[in-house]
C-alpha cells in the first residue's frame, strides 16, 4: 500500500509518519523511533549504492564587483549634515572585500567586509573606523575625527554601489559621543 511519509522534528526528536500507509511498506527501511537522529548522508547514500565522497560540498566564494567608481557622501548627525564626492576603490581577496574611500573633504578611509553574495557584504571585523570631518554647529574647525562604526553595509543594486555606515565619534574631539550616519552612492 503506498502513502504519504512525512519527516516531523519536534524538539530535537525525529519521526516518521505515515499518512494511509503501513510503516513497514517504506521500500525495506524502518521507521525512525522518537528521540533517534535522521541518517546522515553517507549512510543515505551508502543504502542506495552510491558513493556518499561524489558529491561536491564547497561552496565557492562570490565575487564582488571590483573596481574604482565615483561617489556622493551624505552624512549626517542630529543637528548637522555634509556631503561631497570622492572615489570608491574596492578590492577582493578571498573572500574579503576591501573598501577604500578617499577625495571627499569630509569622509575618508578603508573598511574591509566579507562578501555574502554577489551583491552584499558584511563587515568582516567590528569596531573598524573611518575619518570624518566634525561639522557640528558651534564646533570649531579641526582635522578628521575617528569615527568608531557600530554598523554598516555593502551593496551593490545593478551599477550603483552603496556604502551604509552608522558610528560615534571617539573621545576628545569637538564631537566627541555624537552619532552620525552616512551613505555613499557610487556608480562607475
Amino acid at each position: 500500500m503506498r502513502g504519504r511519509f512525512t519527516l516531523l522534528s519536534f524538539v530535537g526528536a525525529w519521526v516518521l509518519a505515515a499518512a494511509g500507509a503501513d510503516l513497514a511498506a517504506c521500500g525495506g527501511r524502518t521507521a525512525l523511533e522518537v528521540g533517534s537522529s535522521p541518517p546522515d548522508a553517507a549512510t543515505d547514500a551508502a543504502d542506495d549504492g552510491l558513493d556518499a565522497g561524489s558529491a561536491d560540498t564547497s561552496e565557492e566564494t562570490p565575487t564582488f564587483p571590483v573596481g574604482v567608481y565615483s561617489c556622493t557622501s551624505d552624512l549626517g548627525t542630529a543637528n548637522s549634515g555634509a556631503g561631497g564626492t570622492g572615489a570608491l576603490a574596492l578590492t577582493q581577496t578571498g573572500a574579503v572585500v576591501t573598501a577604500s574611500y578617499a577625495g571627499d573633504i569630509f569622509v575618508s578611509g578603508a573598511l574591509q567586509f566579507e562578501v555574502t553574495t554577489e551583491s552584499s557584504a558584511e563587515p568582516a571585523v567590528p569596531g573598524q573606523s573611518l575619518s570624518v570631518l566634525c561639522t557640528e554647529p558651534n564646533a570649531p574647525p579641526e582635522d578628521d575625527e575617528p569615527l568608531t562604526l557600530a554598523s554598516a553595509s555593502l551593496t551593490i543594486d545593478g551599477t550603483a554601489v552603496f556604502l551604509s555606515f552608522k558610528g560615534t565619534f571617539n573621545a576628545n574631539g569637538a564631537c566627541e559621543g555624537v552619532v552620525l550616519t552616512g551613505t555613499l552612492v557610487c556608480t562607475n
